[in-house]
């Protein structure tokens, strides 16, 4: 099958409130629409996660994110894009997204992933994509195709093909909180 066609098949899909394993610059995610609450609720029982969690989302561009907090200042825009390593930004003032997307503190997890196939499926989807690790809680996140749980593969609606996850880390990214004065609190390393 085609990246195109593979693309194609994720972003329909998504639209239609599924959820998909895809490979990002990280780990495998468990991925939804994170403006569609029965989707995202699907992920929280799939992964078997308690609801109080945060998911991180991917998206393109900062651009893609804009529409969705309050302000997105120059500052921010560069730690999302210029960064060596993949690192997880979380921005202040979020709405917009399902309930569940949000912490009670209206703060969102976002990161622009370098990695060919994850961009071009999340500028295909045209908005940012829920991106929580494959993994059920509290075990090991599945960092190649082959360590996928078969209950999380049967259980999704699409499993993007093993061979779209060239490029991956292997491991999970570095997260920072984006503070009111704009200094950064390293929540994970």
């Amino acid at each position: 099958m085609s990246e195109q066609t593979v693309i194609e098949k994720a972003v329909k899909i998504l639209n239609n409130g599924g959820v998909i394993l895809y490979p990002t610059d990280t780990v495998w995610g468990i991925g939804c629409d994170p403006t569609n609450e029965s989707a995202v609720q699907r992920v929280f029982d799939l992964k078997q996660r308690p609801l109080n969690k945060s998911m991180i989302l991917l998206i393109d561009s900062p651009d893609r994110i804009q529409p969705y907090v309050r302000s997105l200042s120059p500052f921010a825009k560069r730690l999302l894009t210029e960064s060596e390593t993949p690192q997880t930004v979380i921005l202040p003032d979020a709405f917009g997204f399902a309930p569940s997307v949000l912490p009670t503190q209206k703060t969102v997890a976002v990161r622009c992933p370098k990695h060919e196939f994850c961009w071009r499926l999340l500028q295909a989807f045209g908005k940012p994509l829920v991106s929580t690790s494959a993994n059920l809680s509290g075990e090991p996140s599945a960092r190649t195709y082959r360590e996928l749980s078969e209950r999380l593969i049967r259980e999704a609606d699409y499993v993007i093909p093993e061979q779209y996850e060239v490029g991956a880390t292997q491991k999970a990214s570095r997260i920072v909180l984006l503070n009111p004065d704009e200094s950064l609190t390293v929540l994970r390393e």
